[in-house]
């Protein structure tokens, strides 16, 4: 027997099942909730059953007697008696007991949060849309490591779209159209987003120094540190302009404004602790990055705007929620 039935959360199942005594041969689950769906079934079997009964032939009555008699034209005779024929129903053939069998909800081979109609329930949209941010975020995580390898396509971007679609089916168990736009359109925000970042992250590594090329310009400030302090060891004007004068003509042409930018420089102030080994090369790499960040932070915003503006084409648009909303949407 072919049963359809829906549970009160709005979960369908359809499944075959032998029926004992015009009733369920076990509990049946619902397979979203969990909840106790026999007496549904049961229902359903009820009413199959009776329609099936009234739609039954007839059985012939079981034991009806026939009376025949003698025919008028009959010689006289003294009367027979009447003859009583007696008709039997024939023996039915032995029917083979019921076995018992356990319901197998065909949801649970496709997926037991969609049901026949191809739709997802709302406990499992709700599942897949957690699925669609999440395959989102990992997407967007690969497309920036990807950057700071030094690919920037805007291609790329399409890494976005299989992460949300993938994300969405996953965490549904199956296809559904809903969350096929949910997906499309959280991946086209995520493509202009991801294009801001990862265009940004790429501009600011190129510009900025790598370890080694940090490393040879802190030794290069220590060498010039040690001089400083070599060659004005008390930091009278006379020396400090005697410093300065090297590689011109003379002392002479240093003036007295020079001698005193100078004095005030970080250069100057900062020789003593370079030369001295007090600031070490952890502590300078850790201002250079400081200094650089600060100073590049008003230019990473045009950059980030110039990244979402250059995502911003019909083509990859339609790439890239197209290509979520087929993956998403089964």
């Amino acid at each position: 027997m072919n049963l359809k039935i829906e549970c009160a959360c709005g979960q369908k199942i359809a499944f075959e099942v032998e029926p004992e005594n015009g009733a369920m041969p076990c509990a049946l689950p619902c397979p979203s909730c969990q909840a106790d769906i026999t007496g549904l079934a049961n229902a359903e079997i009820q009413r199959q059953l009776a329609a099936v009964s009234a739609t039954a032939p007839a059985a012939a009555p079981v034991g009806a007697r026939l009376r025949v008699s003698m025919p008028a034209h009959a010689p006289t005779a003294a009367p027979a008696a009447p003859v009583a024929v007696t008709t039997t129903a024939a023996p039915e053939a032995p029917v083979e007991p019921p076995r018992p069998s356990r319901p197998v909800p065909r949801p649970l081979s496709t997926g037991p949060y969609v049901g026949d109609d191809g739709e997802a329930s709302p406990k499992a949209f709700l599942l897949g849309v957690v699925g669609v941010f999440i395959g989102t975020l990992a997407g967007l995580a690969v497309w920036y490591l990807l950057a700071q390898a030094g690919l920037t396509l805007r291609i790329l971007a399409i890494l976005v779209a299989v992460g949300a679609g993938f994300g969405g089916r996953l965490f549904c168990r199956g296809g559904d159209k809903g969350l096929g736009g949910v997906a499309a359109v959280l991946a086209v925000i995520a493509m202009f987003f991801g294009g801001a970042i990862t265009l940004n992250k790429s501009v600011v590594e190129k510009y900025s120094l790598n370890d080694k090329e940090l490393r040879e310009s802190f030794d290069e400030e220590v060498k010039t540190a040690k001089a400083i302090t070599k060659e004005i060891p008390t930091g009278t004007d006379e020396e400090i302009r005697h410093y300065l004068a090297k590689g011109q003509s003379g002392a002479a042409e240093i003036t007295a404004e020079d001698v005193s930018d100078f004095r005030t420089s970080e250069e100057f102030k900062g020789a003593k602790d370079l030369a001295s080994g007090k600031i070490t090369f952890e502590s300078y790499a850790q201002n250079f990055h400081k200094a650089f960040t600060d100073a590049t932070k008003g230019a990473s915003k045009v950059v980030g705007a110039f990244g979402a503006f250059r995502m911003m084409s019909i083509w990859l648009i339609a790439l890239i929620g197209g290509t979520a909303y087929k993956i998403a949407a089964g």
